[in-house]
């Protein structure tokens, strides 16, 4: 997906690199997401709440999981950057 590649989050965080793709979808997904952890190459949740101050705003500074349905669905198409 455009928000979580496996080999890229796997790659990026060595206490994940061991883990099986699986485990490391369940990682991201119960744990890296709200840690604001980078799933792809395009989309890094802590990136793209903390160059936002609107998005901050809108939904607290650290609610990076709210992050992810805001770029997909509108974010990219404004032209903001997910990930540097």
């Amino acid at each position: 997906s455009i928000f979580f590649d496996v080999a890229h989050y796997k790659a990026r965080y060595a206490d994940i690199a061991g883990a099986s793709n699986q485990d490391a979808m369940k990682h991201f997904t119960e744990f890296g997401m709200n840690e604001g952890r980078q799933g792809s190459a395009e989309f890094g949740p802590a990136y793209y709440m903390g160059t936002n101050p609107d998005l901050q705003q809108a939904y607290g500074a650290n609610n990076y999981r709210r992050g992810i349905p805001h770029w997909i669905a509108r974010g990219r198409a404004e032209g903001r950057p997910g990930a540097p």
